[in-house]
């Protein structure tokens, strides 16, 4: 693939993955329904995004990746990067929410007990397999 197939690739999965942040960003709960024009652009987004993705995913492990063995370690390298430190970022920032103000978090699931599964589910990307809908460090509501 030449430099310039990839930048675009690249550029449009990053339009993509923009997209779905605001898609989130303009749910009423967070920008109180400021960005609502944003929040139908998601769905469309995440499929260009994975279909994308599933693309470069394709070429490079038909041209670097010749084993199972290598692309496991390559594909878990790239995606654990991001996620344990996203997930530990996530923990903080909610541990320090819950501090400053106790009142929003009386709806969230508490992380012992039946939420106890959310984050080794996140590290397993299995957490949304039993019931379809656990989220990380969230209540139902939300």
């Amino acid at each position: 693939m030449n430099k310039e197939t990839s930048f675009y690739l690249d550029a449009v999965r990053f339009l993509a993955a923009l997209a779905v942040f605001f898609s989130h960003v303009g749910a009423r709960i967070y920008s109180g329904g400021f960005l609502w024009q944003a929040s139908s652009a998601g769905t469309p987004a995440v499929v260009i995004f994975f279909v994308l993705s599933g693309f470069v995913i394709g070429h490079v492990s038909g041209r670097r990746e010749s084993s199972g063995t290598t692309y496991f370690v390559a594909r878990a390298a790239r995606l654990y990067s991001v996620v344990i430190p996203t997930l530990l970022i996530t923990a903080a920032l909610d541990w320090a929410g819950a501090r400053a103000n106790p009142a929003a978090y009386d709806h969230v699931a508490q992380m012992i007990g039946p939420g106890a599964w959310n984050v080794p589910g996140a590290l397993l990307f299995a957490h949304m397999v039993w019931d379809g809908g656990a989220r990380i460090f969230a209540g139902s509501d939300r």
